[in-house]
């Protein structure tokens, strides 16, 4: 279930017109558990090319990860 998580924010990621540098963080509920996660975005040494780094959490521990690339604006 983390796995679905954490595919559910890279899909977010990658249609977002525009996506900031940074960390951003929150909980999403899923199947009556709260899954709390934690999104990085750095540049790359392409100009253009942002590196998309998710990890996911159950109570228990880290239950998934998942990293992307994407151009920093969606045409």
């Amino acid at each position: 279930l983390g796995g679905i998580v954490a595919e559910n924010l890279a899909v977010e990621a990658m249609i977002a017109p525009t996506i900031s540098e940074g960390t951003a963080s929150g909980q999403t509920p899923l199947a009556g558990r709260p899954w709390t996660w934690t999104r990085t975005v750095v540049p790359t040494d392409e100009p253009d090319l942002l590196r998309i780094h998710i990890t996911v959490n159950d109570p228990e521990g880290q239950a998934a990860e998942r990293t992307l690339f994407r151009s920093r604006t969606r045409q």
